[in-house]
């Protein structure tokens, strides 16, 4: 008890704020489908709970039947299981793909590049200028492998990020429509966690 409010020792985290049945809602809602919500799967969802700092017993199971019952999930679940591609070591294999175009954002993007490492599946996706990508590429030495279109098994790794990326852009309204993707979208997913919080304590 510190403050009049119970708190559990997490393992390898910090205190985690004990909440109650009337409160996990609004938190599973928040983290899920608010502000920078991404309509992340039940496990991951769970997980960003529990790293924004709080509790309830039956976290993991009320994860689980939340996003099942969560209509954009479902519409937007993928139809068939996707195909590992193995890398031996960190930054041996890289998948690289574009993502556009879309309505014009802040500073003229239309256009994303996902960047994918195979073996630690650490994604990077940035509005880009063409040029100077090409230009990047060329002073850096960089040897681009060029993939067929629309032949997702080549560059498989780079395709999956797409697919999350765009799913959590069609599951937020508007946000394609009115160029206001660019902003309020940010892979790691790290700002939700303290959205959250102040949301909760208010």
């Amino acid at each position: 008890m510190i403050a009049d409010k119970l708190f559990k020792r997490g393992f390898s985290s910090p205190l985690l704020l004990c909440v109650s049945e009337q409160e996990d809602k609004g938190i599973l809602e928040e983290v899920h489908e608010g502000a920078c919500g991404n309509h992340i799967r039940a496990r991951a969802l769970a997980g960003k709970i529990l790293r924004a700092g709080f509790y309830w017993p039956n976290l993991h199971e009320d994860a689980a039947r939340y996003v099942r019952c969560c209509d954009k999930c479902q519409y937007h679940a993928p139809g068939e299981p996707l195909k590992f591609v193995l890398s031996p070591w960190p930054f041996f294999m890289w998948g690289v793909d574009i993502v556009g175009p879309f309505p014009i954002g802040a500073k003229q993007a239309r256009w994303i590049i996902v960047v994918v490492d195979y073996f630690i599946k650490w994604v990077e996706a940035k509005p880009f200028a063409s040029e100077k990508v090409i230009e990047f590429c060329r002073g850096k030495g960089i040897q681009n492998t060029f993939v067929s279109v629309e032949h997702p098994q080549a560059n498989g790794q780079a395709e999956s990020a797409n697919k999350v990326i765009l799913r959590a852009l069609k599951r937020r309204r508007g946000a394609l429509h009115h160029g206001i993707w660019f902003r309020r979208y940010d892979p790691s997913g790290n700002k939700s966690n303290k959205l959250v919080q102040r949301n909760v304590d208010n």
